[in-house]
């Protein structure tokens, strides 16, 4: 998968996920700091530590081919970071 706005080569989607509909762009680290957001008020359900937390754990339990996947992309974008 080629995206034509930052010129990267991305891997396949894993296998589970290639149902879904992403934007091409969607892993541009700071599209969105142009855009002003409203502040909201937090939802007081779950704090940031709580958040973290379960992210990590649910992190732990991912599989090998998704794993694969976001490292793969991590490392495209440290490379087209550091040119």
């Amino acid at each position: 998968r080629h995206t034509a706005e930052t010129g990267l080569q991305l891997p396949e989607l894993p296998k589970k996920y290639r149902h879904i509909e992403i934007a091409e762009d969607w892993f541009v680290p700071g599209k969105r700091k142009m855009i002003k957001r409203n502040h909201k008020k937090s939802h007081g359900l779950m704090s940031f530590g709580d958040i973290a937390r379960h992210t990590a754990e649910t992190w732990k339990t991912v599989d090998d081919e998704t794993f694969a996947f976001v490292t793969e992309v991590a490392r495209l974008i440290m490379v087209r970071f550091k040119e």
